[in-house]
């Protein structure tokens, strides 16, 4: 029997079941779908208790998932609904049976029959088709099924599309008829074959998106737009299974150079490319060009042109408008979860996403500078808007970045920490944010947390390569190379040019005590991409751990050279001199960077002075490392350089202090 969908209210709150949104106020407001189910069911049963047990199968299907999950969601739930775990006015807990919805509801009321009728005069024109409907949907069946990566998909000619969002938004002209009737064909399509094969993900059609151009007199006006822009589509069609898409840091790394010989070079699995170019229009507007090519043959599979509207509103629906056209265009099909995950807007306030917009583009500059820059906008769009997922999720990004790279773990772990539960109270089960922060409870040598976050980030979503980092730096850190290795190549795999991969991929290796492996992998990504500073400088501690001192030196040099003298490159460096015997260049360097009063991670200036012989003072930077968290320690206990130290009590103290000591790596290598 067909379900009736109705709208519960409950004061000022309506939870629609046939849109899938909660409403406040008529405002629509961000609920992750798991919370929203979890509501829905508690509400539709309200007249009875529900146990665990029962939301496990009925809203989780079954899944293998945590007591503490269930009762995020139900504080989430609480919360979005006014109410709290002291009062239990709305959901009540009822010890050791389960819970119950105990508000206020005002009568199911059915889907006005209004708006049936105005859906009915809408798909009017579609009623000619009503008898040839079932033929033509058993004619399109075959040709909707994902393409393998042998051809590129049959078009017999250029499919184009131009779609235009004015600034009234509500003339139904002559072209928005003819769009509305397509979309409600392929709707009536999509929505007879809503289920798809599984397929190996090696069969399913492979896109990288490159950064979108700009065409403008003012290029840096529009760029963090155009790269914002670039960011979301990604993140909309990797919503789609049948499809797979490369990450944002992959695709990035092509923003200088999108010649498709050199993609090919690159990444030569990548079936289709995804291009595009912003332009500003005479009045103000937006204007998008956008189009997918078959890369081995060049060939145009599909093109469209797009007008955002001046305040920027519109942007989101452009953004699902080519996700689904480009879907359409390489013949994958969606299911409805994920036609309503594309139809999700992130935010409702466009004042807030144009600075979360800036905030990105700051924090894809990567200095210390732009890295706070990008913190302070995203906490100004969140207090325009405080739903904002997305800007929570980026900010703690952020302060992670920040924590492995410029600034004392000690003080901006508890940022990371707060921002995530920010993240997790608005999406329990956010996987993303799960990743985020097993990696960076990773570098602050918080085991057992580290391997239950990532663990619960791995079986929610299987395609996040952080996450396999996070689990690669683990595995490092308790010595376990063979695991180390099975990691890094998930990790690379899913996301082959992004630059914290490769950085923290040769360390893991290279701190797992397998120096040729680091080796081989340091090449791997400097020929994929020659401008990754960090990269030369890991290479170089790896070199001259197996003796080749001249070839450290150079790729230390390098390191320095492309990161224009950050201190930290700087250090490395000093590391190379001493391991070559020129004390007095390891020695001009160490003031150097003293005086600059830049935080660089102690634990590699410990190494400096191990290298020159000044075991006193390796342990007093040492003891700083231990004082200020830094996430360098979680290598401690494996590093190839320290083997002169395996039994000097300082050592097997420090060991302890950071839980990988013997007693503690017992329990941890039986993960």
């Amino acid at each position: 029997m067909k379900e009736i969908l109705v709208i519960y209210r409950l004061t000022n709150i309506d939870i629609d079941t046939s849109k899938f949104e909660v409403r406040v106020d008529g405002k629509r407001i961000h609920v992750e779908p798991k919370l929203f189910d979890l509501i829905a069911y508690l509400i539709k049963n309200r007249d009875r208790i529900i146990s665990r047990e029962e939301l496990f199968q009925e809203v989780w299907l079954g899944r293998d998932v945590s007591d503490t999950t269930l009762s995020n969601h139900i504080n989430s739930a609480r919360k979005l609904l006014g109410d709290n775990a002291e009062t239990q006015q709305v959901i009540k807990t009822i010890r050791s049976r389960g819970y119950q919805f105990i508000g206020n509801v005002e009568d199911p009321k059915k889907l006005d029959d209004q708006k049936e009728t105005a859906v009915s005069s809408l798909l009017k024109p579609l009623e000619t088709l009503s008898e040839t409907t079932p033929a033509l949907i058993s004619e399109l069946k075959p040709e909707l099924k994902p393409e393998l990566k042998t051809e590129p998909v049959a078009i017999p000619e250029k499919a184009q599309q131009s779609h235009s969002l004015s600034l009234m938004g509500h003339l139904f002209t002559k072209s928005t008829w003819m769009f509305l009737v397509a979309i409600a064909l392929v709707a009536v399509v999509l929505s007879v074959l809503n289920t798809k094969p599984a397929q190996d993900s090696e069969t399913l059609p492979y896109l990288l998106v490159v950064p979108f151009s700009v065409s403008s007199h003012e290029p840096r006006q529009w760029q963090p737009f155009a790269d914002q822009l670039t960011r979301e589509l990604i993140q909309d069609l990797r919503k789609i299974s049948a499809l797979k898409a490369l990450p944002p840091p992959s695709s990035f790394a092509f923003k200088k150079n999108k010649h498709r010989d050199y993609i090919r070079s690159q990444l030569p699995d990548v079936d289709y490319v995804l291009d595009g170019v912003v332009s500003e229009a005479m009045d103000g507007s937006i204007q998008i060009t956008a189009e997918v090519e078959h890369l081995a043959s060049g060939r145009l599979i599909w093109n469209g042109d797009f007008s955002v509207n001046r305040d920027q509103s519109s942007v989101f629906a452009i953004q699902n408008e080519i996700a689904s056209a480009v879907s359409d265009a390489l013949q994958v099909l969606l299911v409805k979860e994920e036609k309503r995950a594309l139809a999700h807007t992130p935010t409702q306030v466009p004042a807030a996403h144009k600075l979360y917009t800036q905030g990105q583009f700051q924090l894809s500059q990567m200095t210390h500078q732009s890295v706070l820059n990008s913190i302070q906008l995203f906490n100004r769009a969140i207090v325009l808007d405080p739903q904002y997922e997305q800007a929570y999720f980026a900010k703690s990004n952020a302060y992670r970045l920040l924590m492995t790279t410029y600034e004392p773990p000690k003080d901006v772990f508890p940022k990371v920490v707060s921002s995530a539960t920010d993240v997790l109270t608005l999406s329990p089960d956010s996987a993303e944010i799960k990743s985020s922060l097993g990696l960076a409870y990773v570098h602050v040598w918080l085991w057992k947390d580290a391997w239950k976050m990532l663990n619960e980030s791995w079986q929610a979503d299987n395609t996040i390569a952080n996450t396999q980092l996070g689990f690669a730096l683990y595995y490092s850190a308790i010595g376990d190379s063979n695991r180390v290795k099975q990691a890094l190549a998930m990790a690379d795999k899913l996301d082959p040019l992004n630059p914290e991969i490769a950085d923290w991929g040769i360390w893991a290796l290279m701190m797992g005590d397998d120096i040729e492996a680091a080796v081989a992998f340091a090449h791997q990504k400097i020929n994929l991409n020659p401008e990754l500073p960090h990269a030369y400088t890991a290479l170089a501690v790896a070199e001259y751990i197996r003796g080749d001192l001249d070839k450290s030196l150079s790729m230390a040099e390098q390191g320095v050279k492309l990161s224009h003298g950050e201190p930290y490159h700087k250090i490395i460096l000093a590391q190379a001199y001493a391991a070559k015997g020129r004390v007095k260049q390891a020695e001009t360097l160490l003031l150097d960077v003293e005086q600059l009063e830049q935080y660089v991670c102690p634990y590699e200036t410990a190494m400096v002075y191990l290298l020159l012989k000044d075991t006193k003072q390796a342990f007093q930077y040492f003891d700083k490392a231990l004082d200020n968290k830094s996430n360098c320690l979680m290598f401690i206990r494996n590093d190839p350089r320290l083997k002169t130290l395996k039994n000097d009590r300082r050592y097997l103290s420090l060991l302890t202090a950071v839980g990988l000591n013997d007693d503690a790596i017992g329990h941890l290598i039986n993960k």
